[in-house]
């Protein structure tokens, strides 16, 4: 029995029903109303053999959704928030819901049950799902993204468990036997693999048929296996952030913003936020929508292991437009702030001798009477034999 057969069949008994605190009521639950129809009435006509057929099924789509690489991940993200328009995906859903439907309707003894509680039952054991029918927002784009996200990791997370464990209250609440809850959550396993992963196979059919005659390039790396380049979940989601970044897909950083996995904390072990990786780039539109975000936690003033500040950085680049845009959403940036050589970013706009940023640093009010390791600008200037700070310094002593 492969991995992810026993951690499905684990995640079905071993849910969190087995550890409900309201555990006595569900035992103790007797429905007062006679006539109505409880899940428990409907699960009696279930014919449970079919389930492990079902969960091989389900093993083997989180085995092709895990062995997605980081480039296919993101170039799909990009593909489902801009290229597939709203009427298509309304397609797919309801074409693959209805699918699911079929294959209850066949687990189900004939002639037992009205189908329609069998697709009442459908809508609810995949209510996240059924919710994607219906009118187009952007955060019904992002939480099926989300899905897909969680699913794809390699390490088996809480995410993971509790999506595949996330059955609405009144389903539970209607249901009084612990059996039929670990069948509920393998059906739901099964129905959200498949529509999830046919979601992936429609965009790598589509990639396929606008490439196949290529002989290199993206399409042919990108079905590399990548799962060696990572030793931890924080290496997977660093790869899939930075490709988003390089890609310059600014949705896709958006995404990972809106779902509160992109702060502004480290990402790296040099203590590098996002803005560190995403200013060498160049990309100012990434970098103003950044800025613009409000990422939780995030410090203008941040410094990396290297000593250096985002300002420092933008001046060792000698990019007088990302510095602009660093001022411009946080005008109170440190101006005079030091690295671990001493060196403000005044200090540094001499040693480049570039004389725009120190003017518009000076302009900005950067202390021009610090002294880097003793020395002063204007002698910083002659030691390194800039005649037009020379000039510039000795005006200002």
């Amino acid at each position: 029995m492969s991995r992810s057969v026993r951690d499905l069949r684990e995640l079905v008994c071993l849910s969190r029903f087995g550890f409900r605190s309201d555990e006595n009521d569900l035992d103790n639950n007797n429905n007062n109303n006679e006539n109505s129809q409880t899940n428990d009435t409907i699960l009696f006509y279930f014919d449970p053999s079919i389930l492990n057929n079902w969960l091989q099924i389900t093993s083997s789509r989180l085995e092709k959704l895990r062995s997605l690489t980081t480039n296919t991940f993101i170039n799909f993200i990009y593909f489902w928030l801009k290229q597939f328009d709203y009427e298509h995906k309304q397609s797919l859903f309801q074409m693959e819901f209805e699918l699911f439907i079929e294959h209850l309707l066949l687990a189900f003894t004939p002639n037992d049950i009205d189908s329609l509680q069998i697709n009442q039952f459908a809508r609810q054991i995949l209510h996240d799902i059924d919710k994607q029918i219906g009118i187009y927002s952007i955060e019904n784009d992002y939480d099926f993204i989300h899905h897909i996200d969680i699913l794809s990791r390699y390490k088996r997370d809480n995410q993971y468990r509790t999506l595949l464990a996330d059955l609405p209250n009144q389903l539970i609440i209607n249901t009084n036997n612990r059996l039929h809850l670990q069948w509920m959550l393998a059906i739901r396993a099964f129905g959200l693999l498949a529509i999830c992963t046919v979601a992936v196979e429609f965009f790598q059919k589509i990639q396929m048929t606008l490439e196949q005659n290529r002989t290199t390039g993206e399409f042919y790396s990108s079905q590399t296996d990548d799962q060696s380049l990572f030793n931890n979940p924080s290496d997977q989601f660093k790869n899939r952030i930075l490709t988003a970044l390089r890609k310059d897909y600014i949705d896709v950083i958006e995404y990972f913003i809106k779902t509160n996995q992109l702060t502004g904390d480290y990402i790296d072990e040099q203590n590098r936020n996002i803005l560190f990786h995403a200013l060498p780039m160049g990309n100012t539109s990434m970098i103003e929508h950044l800025l613009k975000s409000n990422l939780s936690n995030f410090d203008i003033n941040s410094i990396a292991l290297s000593g250096n500040s985002l300002l420092h950085l933008c001046i060792s680049l000698e990019r007088i437009d990302l510095i602009e845009l660093l001022i411009k959403y946080y005008p109170n940036i440190n101006l005079n702030q030091r690295n671990k050589q001493d060196a403000t970013p005044l200090h540094l706009a001499i040693i480049y001798n570039n004389l725009e940023i120190i003017r518009f640093l000076i302009q900005l009010g950067a202390n021009t009477k610090l002294t880097i390791k003793t020395k002063t600008c204007l002698q910083l200037s002659n030691e390194l034999n800039h005649e037009n700070l020379i000039e510039l310094f000795s005006k200002l002593v």
